[in-house]
């Protein structure tokens, strides 16, 4: 419904943000991430935000970047994580820092997490393992020419591999290979690991 909002920062705290938005003030729940990225003097902001409705409240969610939000989303399709245990997780664990966690199943990690138990952490890891590969951002170039490793994943499942065992070829070549190389290389290269 809402891809994101911008007006005048009116309050703040480190759980919510309100933003007047023609006259209207919006109450923001964010994560510590994007409260902590607010400078003290800033009185204009712009958010992605996330709507959730349910039967007795309508909340808006809201993200200084789009793969925080992706993420937020994410972790809202695993069964048993609400949207303030989301926003939790994201106050402790950058999204970066998350799709490490998940791609690596650190489960520690996230069992460190408060309010985040061994039963939703097993969730985490198994419902999102595919999935938060496929979330880019700006710390996810992994290779030169500015490509990322999801290029590469998606041109290895339009081959006809799956996502798990791509995702483990390219990884694999990534880890033991030169950085420095095209897309097309880490291609053929994760295609050896597939063969």
């Amino acid at each position: 419904m809402f891809d994101y909002i911008s007006g005048k920062l009116v309050s703040r705290s480190s759980k919510c943000l309100v933003v007047d938005v023609n006259g209207i003030g919006f109450n923001i729940f964010v994560p510590l991430s994007t409260y902590s990225s607010l400078s003290q003097d800033q009185d204009f902001v712009k958010l992605f935000i996330y709507f959730y409705m349910r039967e007795d409240a309508i909340l808006l969610y809201g993200f200084k970047t789009e793969e925080e939000k992706k993420i937020f989303e994410m972790l809202l399709s695993v069964s048993g994580v609400g949207p303030k245990l989301a926003i939790s997780i994201l106050s402790e664990l950058s999204a970066s820092e998350l799709k490490s966690a998940i791609i690596r199943q650190d489960a520690g990690l996230l069992n460190s997490i408060s309010g985040v138990g061994k039963k939703i952490t097993q969730r985490i890891l198994l419902e999102l393992k595919e999935k938060a590969v496929f979330i880019a951002g700006k710390d996810d170039q992994s290779f030169s020419g500015g490509q990322s490793m999801e290029d590469a994943i998606q041109a290895l499942v339009s081959l006809g591999y799956s996502q798990p065992s791509s995702f483990r070829a390219v990884k694999k070549v990534l880890d033991t290979e030169e950085k420095d190389m095209t897309l097309e290389v880490l291609i053929k290269k994760s295609l050896k690991e597939l063969k």
